[in-house]
């Protein structure tokens, strides 16, 4: 285990290695912790649902470096819109937005995408050159885990490294805003408050 912060070059080094060749990490975010994995690595993903104990094709939540990365993944930003959503991330708000030809296959017919709220974890997917899997550390039906020491007692031994950074901000799940129908929907409310800022009206 490393405690540390992706904005360490070191650390974050270390993280980017094993995303690279296809490895499993978990990484502090801008929410809770999560298993994380490179979009195209399939032994990843496999992996992440096995420690979940979950099927390998259930839909996760996508982290991308920026809008301009999300945008490769998606056939448009649904009743949303590309600029409004720019404005709003980085921030721990989740939008469901119709996937495009380059999504993964277990995404369907739509994907959940966030630009996180940490500088480091941006920098690290943008090295990475693609977006990122990041799922909860938690059995399915179970809590999901905060505390680094249960982390590490439970999953340490079936992923590559946890990497945690000490007293991260995260601590509630992000937001989920289905913006594949005509208007917004708020799947889940989290960290980001949409409909008290403005945000429940697209902004076409």
């Amino acid at each position: 285990m490393t405690f540390g912060s992706l904005t360490d070059i070191d650390v974050r080094r270390t993280a980017l290695g094993i995303l690279s060749s296809g490895g499993v990490v978990i990484l502090s975010t801008d929410t809770l912790p999560g298993f994380t994995t490179s979009v195209s690595s399939a032994a990843g993903l496999d992996r992440i649902a096995r420690a979940k104990r979950v099927e390998d094709t259930r839909p996760y939540i996508l982290l991308a470096s920026s809008v301009e990365m999300i945008a490769r993944y998606v056939s448009s930003f649904g009743c949303g819109d590309r600029t409004h959503l720019a404005a709003v991330w980085p921030a721990p708000l989740t939008a469901i937005l119709p996937a495009g030809e380059q999504a993964p296959a277990w995404a369907g017919a739509t994907i959940a995408f966030r630009v996180p709220d940490s500088a480091g974890l941006r920098d690290l997917i943008e090295e990475l050159g693609e977006p990122v899997i990041s799922t909860s550390v938690n059995i399915a039906g179970e809590v999901a885990l905060k505390d680094a020491a249960t982390i590490v007692d439970r999953f340490a031994e079936l992923v590559d490294a946890v990497i945690l950074e000490t007293g991260a901000a995260g601590e509630t799940a992000s937001t989920i805003v289905d913006l594949t129908g005509p208007q917004p929907v708020v799947v889940r409310q989290g960290d980001y408050a949409w409909a008290t800022r403005g945000d429940s009206k697209p902004s076409n």
